[in-house]
Order: structure tokens, then C-alpha cells, then sequence
């Protein structure tokens, strides 16, 4: 796939090259490949910027910050940790250039969300995964049926925001204001699972992963915000469940 990629690169075929990376860097193909393949695609990649590029090249170098990150030996030593830093930072920059260009993209709002997310800038997490949950709203709000979910990469930005509504590494100093944020999570992760068809998100115990084979999305999640998840979900699903208005939760968020 790689070599059909670099060939069309060489013709200017952006699409074609673009679908053939993204089939490459699907997690069961990753697996099976070379141990220096990421590093060969974000080579390849160099001084490419279309528009069609940029998502598949953002995704090449996210995914090494996640091969990178899950590896306790990349935290060790200055020069790891640069490496580590710079993949995540490159992703970033290619998403925020493509964003730019296409705002409503949903996939890449989702994407440069973790990112963000992993970098510790949890506002412009918070942004990005609100801009995706508009944009799925707009989306959704012109279809016979609204309350079908359109495009399911969305499912991770919901993730996404109850993550930051509990993340145990922002403090709250106000016990009264987080009783208010556990509660908004509880029925957001009801609506979350309302919507997760699949069962994608599902983290049902302390060693459950959402990493499963079937989740196109698995590339998304950091070994961190993986754990995090499912504290946070093993949490809020031993508590009693939030009293709605209605008998099925909102659609729109």
C-alpha cells in the first residue's frame, strides 16, 4: 500500500495516495508492519500540504506520538522526549493547517482534540470537541431521521467531553461545583451510550479497553486517555442513574 501511495503522490493523485495511507495505518495492518513504518510514511510525506494529504499525514505522525507515548522508555531522556513531543506537535500543526481550510470537517475537529488533549491544553480539547458536537448537530438536524447519529467518529469527542468534565488531573477546588460536573457526566455518558451502537466506547472494568478490533477509531485514543476513560466510565456507571425529562435522552448532544 505504502508503494501504491508514493506512486500516486508522484502523479499528483492526493485522493488515491490519501485512501491508500489510511488503509496502511488502520491498526491491524500497523501491527503487522515494520517496526520503523511510521517513521517511512512521515518521511514520505515530507513537503506534502494538500488538503487531501494533510488529515492522512497529521494521522501518521499522531499515531507515532502513540506508539511513542506507550512506551515507558520514550519518557526517558531528553532526546525521547523531544521525539515525543515533536510527533504530537506535528500532528497538531497539520490539523490545525487542514481546519483552517475545511471547519467542517468533523473528523479533524475530533482528532486535533486528543491531541490537544494529550498536550494538556484541555480548553482547545474543549473547543474542538464542542465545534465536532456542533457540527454533528448540523449535520444530523437536516436528515429524515435527527436522532440517527451521522458520522460515528463523533462518539469520541463525546468521550471526549466527559473525559474533561472529570479528568483527574484538573483540579476542583469547589465540592459543590463538582457534584454539578459528576452529575452533567453521568447524563452525558448516558446519552453517549444511547448513541454507541457498536458498543466502541464501552469500558465495563478497570482492564477494559476500548481498543477493540472492530473500532475504526482505536488510532484516536492515547494509552492515558484510554485509562482515564475507563476510570471515569467504571465510575460513573456504578452510581444511580440521572433522572431525565423524557423517556430517551436528547439527540442533540
Amino acid at each position: 500500500m505504502l508503494n501504491q501511495a508514493i506512486a500516486a503522490l508522484a502523479q499528483q493523485d492526493y485522493e488515491q495516495a490519501s485512501e491508500q495511507l489510511t488503509q496502511a495505518l488502520a491498526p491491524e495492518m500497523l501491527s503487522k508492519a515494520d517496526a520503523t513504518f511510521l517513521e517511512t510514511v512521515i518521511t514520505t510525506l515530507e513537503g506534502y500540504d494538500d488538503p487531501q494529504i494533510l488529515f492522512v499525514k497529521g494521522r501518521a505522525h499522531w499515531q507515532r506520538y502513540v506508539q511513542l507515548d506507550a512506551d515507558p522508555a520514550s519518557r526517558i531522556g531528553p532526546a525521547n522526549r523531544e521525539a515525543l513531543d515533536e510527533a504530537r506537535d506535528a500532528a497538531i500543526s497539520a490539523w490545525d493547517t487542514l481546519r483552517k481550510t475545511r471547519p467542517q470537517d468533523i473528523e479533524v475537529q475530533v482528532a486535533i482534540g486528543f491531541a490537544y488533549y494529550a498536550d494538556s491544553q484541555d480548553n482547545e480539547a474543549l473547543k474542538a470537541w464542542e465545534e465536532a458536537r456542533e457540527i454533528e448537530i448540523k449535520q444530523r438536524s437536516g436528515r429524515a431521521d435527527p436522532t440517527a447519529l451521522r458520522n460515528p467518529v463523533f462518539l469520541n469527542a463525546y468521550a471526549g467531553l466527559i473525559l474533561l468534565s472529570l479528568d483527574s488531573r484538573i483540579d476542583n477546588l469547589d465540592p459543590g461545583g463538582d457534584e454539578i460536573q459528576r452529575a452533567f457526566a453521568r447524563e452525558e455518558l448516558q446519552k453517549l451510550q444511547s448513541l454507541d451502537e457498536h458498543r466502541w466506547l464501552v469500558a465495563d472494568g478497570p482492564d477494559a479497553k476500548v481498543r477493540t478490533n472492530d473500532n475504526p477509531y482505536v488510532w484516536l485514543w492515547t494509552a492515558a486517555a484510554e485509562a482515564e476513560w475507563s476510570r471515569i466510565y467504571a465510575d460513573l456507571s456504578g452510581e444511580p442513574e440521572t433522572q431525565s425529562t423524557g423517556a430517551n435522552p436528547a439527540p442533540e448532544n
